[in-house]
């Protein structure tokens, strides 16, 4: 089991704030997050799949229903150091594996358009926005975030609100940036706002209808699922440790 940690993940922008708000599907940038959860320890050829399992997790514990999107080139051990986790999130149909780089952005925007989903990226999909009038709708539900590693002993915890911490602790903004339709800006009012859709949202019932499927038995499955995955992270890492102190020892 692992310790509990002093802190605490900020997560009461995702709680409902009326009986009417339905939470929305969540599309996570996985090669994006993966890359920005390497640390300095880590192997820098390769980005680790520990805090993307993280953040997923996050999402689940708050009651969303979550799904990544990757390259599949992240499936490969040359790519990535925790190839298991990602082969197990394949599995259970959490991650879907596009073929190229491109194309892995343009899923994400199409599962978010037909969904009426958020997107969390820091990836600003420029490019993708401005070639598409029905991309450059979903500005408003792209929400970034930002990290903070930890200092090693509360890597790999609990905070103390029910968060699995790997090896940052994290928060969510709105995009840095917005979209140009018509010299208009889509500015969103709050980050509550992009994960939650409310009945005066023309697109409100694909969420109610996606969101039929979402049961708290999946939700439970899932993060034990989760958990056992980032407990054998931890313990690999560990492992690595003790052979690297043991071959300073030889020296």
């Amino acid at each position: 089991m692992d310790t509990s940690s002093t802190l605490m993940l900020q997560d009461d922008f995702l709680l409902p704030q009326s009986p009417d708000e339905v939470r929305r599907l969540i599309i996570l940038d996985a090669p994006n997050l993966m890359h920005m959860t390497k640390t300095r320890e880590s192997d820098q050829n390769k980005v680790s799949a520990a805090g993307l399992l993280a953040v997923m997790r996050y999402f689940f514990k708050k009651d969303f229903d979550v799904i990544a999107v990757s390259q599949r080139k992240y499936t490969r051990d040359a790519t990535v150091s925790n190839k298991f986790a990602v082969d197990q999130l394949e599995s259970m149909g959490l991650i879907y594996l596009a073929e190229g780089h491109t194309l892995d952005d343009i899923v994400a925007l199409e599962m978010a358009h037909t969904t009426d989903g958020v997107v969390v990226s820091n990836d600003q999909f420029e490019d993708h926005m401005q070639l598409s009038q029905r991309f450059s709708k979903l500005c408003h539900r792209c929400v970034s975030i930002q990290l903070e590693q930890v200092k090693p002993s509360e890597r790999y915890t609990m905070s103390c609100n029910g968060h699995y911490i790997a090896e940052h602790i994290f928060r969510f903004h709105r995009h840095p940036s917005t979209v140009q339709s018509g010299f208009i800006s889509q500015v969103l009012p709050t980050v509550h706002d992009a994960f939650f859709s409310t009945p005066d949202n023309i697109r409100h019932e694909i969420v109610r209808e996606h969101r039929q499927n979402w049961t708290k038995g999946y939700r439970d499955q899932t993060i034990s699922i989760i958990d056992e995955l980032l407990t054998r992270i931890r313990q690999d890492q560990r492992n690595s440790l003790r052979g690297d102190d043991k071959k300073i020892d030889r020296l």
